[in-house]
């Protein structure tokens, strides 16, 4: 499934080289979704994000703070309807996001490693350039709950460190 973007239409470079053959099926049915929900939440949450750079900037006097709450709660309701049965309790999720979002690679490029030894845990490592040069790595782990792949962890790091990855909110 190493995407060469002909027959995937993604952003991203897709890569199966540290997972047995065996669990390339997995991979096949789990990719897709996962892709599609950082892409559809990518997409819906810039906008947002977005205005409300904008209005902190504008914000000095603070007259723009329900306006502010408003995008907020916006961001929340996005966050609540693409993440609610995708992630499990281990995962805390904020309102805010960075502009343009942390998962803006979805659209616009990256790597993506899957990595699957066991049927107990899946492991999505992605990688991406920044805006001001710096690669950035993400780790998902997902873990099987009732039949379905749940995001469980999620953390990330910068290639200019040694060490675990931090772990980190949506």
């Amino acid at each position: 499934m190493k995407n060469d973007n002909s027959n995937n239409p993604s952003a991203l470079t897709i890569s199966l080289d540290k997972t047995p053959e065996r669990f390339h099926p997995v991979a096949e049915q789990v990719l897709p979704a996962f892709i599609r929900l950082f892409e559809d939440y990518a997409a819906q949450i810039t906008p947002l994000m977005e205005r409300d750079h904008a209005m902190r900037k504008q914000n000095a006097d603070g007259k723009l703070s329900e306006q502010i709450s408003a995008i907020e709660q916006e961001s929340r309701q996005v966050k609540d309807r693409l993440f609610k049965e995708r992630i499990t309790s281990n995962i805390y999720v904020t309102p805010y996001d960075t502009f343009p979002s942390q998962f803006e690679y979805f659209l616009t490029g990256g790597s993506l490693h899957f990595i699957m030894k066991t049927s107990k845990k899946i492991t999505i490592q992605t990688s991406f350039t920044d805006e001001d040069g710096n690669e950035i790595y993400h780790r998902f782990v997902l873990r099987p709950v009732e039949k379905n792949w749940l995001i469980d962890w999620f953390g990330y790091g910068y290639e200019s460190e040694e060490g675990p990855y931090r772990k980190s909110d949506f």
